[in-house]
């Protein structure tokens, strides 16, 4: 999981940044990844998660589903998906570091570099 977590961070930070091809292809690949480790992991231990604690995530994906506009064709629904895989990826990854306060700390600092750098 640590290191799709660094894949798909590095990825969507270079998409941003440097002008490389299609920026879809990287975000294309690392959701792609970000989705299925997330899934795989979901499936294998899902049933004893807390699903209760994701309700406003859930909720709010749902409410995206249905306000997809149609005259945007399949971009909407991909928009939609792209998200779906990386809110889904971090759930799984959220109950797989849980009480993991130092692996938490370096997330936030990365992450926190990563936005300045975007900025």
């Amino acid at each position: 999981m640590n290191i799709v977590l660094g894949i798909l961070f590095g990825a969507l930070l270079i998409k941003d940044v440097a002008p490389l091809a299609d920026r879809y292809l990287l975000r294309g690949i690392a959701e792609g990844l970000a989705i299925l480790a997330g899934s795989v992991w979901l499936v294998a231990k899902g049933n004893r998660l807390p699903w209760i604690r994701y309700w406003l995530l859930i909720g709010y994906l749902g409410i995206l589903a249905l306000a997809i506009d149609p005259s945007k064709g399949v971009y909407g629904v991909v928009q939609v998906l792209s998200l779906a895989a990386t809110i889904l990826f971090f759930i799984a990854y959220a109950e797989f570091t849980t009480g993991e306060v130092p692996l938490h700390n370096r997330i936030i600092f990365f992450l926190t570099l990563a936005l300045t750098v975007i900025c």
